[in-house]
């Protein structure tokens, strides 16, 4: 996720996680809420499936933590992306994600890659 000066947020990620049998999702970001070392995104999936539903269109939202880069470092932590509801039961549809904060999330180890907060 990047945003600029003027504020508007622009960036992809995609969470491969393919539960379910589903193919995971492909998220345009559009919201960037950066707290310390750690980051909650927001954005549109526009394309994605779990479990048999399709999720295209829904509105979606994770969190990353950038815990540095050296191997001495913990290592750095993502969030599942939340579809519908978000971790605090907030609507996403209704909630930008500056409404959330990466310790509303339960996070889990990135054990491959690398997060980076700026």
């Amino acid at each position: 996720a990047n945003q600029d000066a003027n504020g508007t947020v622009t960036g992809r990620w995609q969470d491969t996680f393919g539960f379910g049998g589903g193919d995971g999702l492909h998220v345009a970001v559009d919201c960037l809420n950066v707290v310390g070392n750690g980051a909650v995104i927001g954005g549109v999936i526009t394309r994605g499936s779990a479990l048999g539903s399709d999720f295209t269109g829904l509105r979606t939202l994770t969190a990353a933590i950038d815990n540095g880069s050296s191997v001495t470092d913990p290592l750095d932590q993502v969030s599942f992306s939340w579809v519908v509801t978000g971790p605090t039961g907030l609507p996403i549809e209704d909630t930008p994600c500056t409404e959330f904060d990466p310790s509303d999330f339960i996070l889990l180890d990135v054990t491959h890659g690398q997060v980076k907060v700026q």
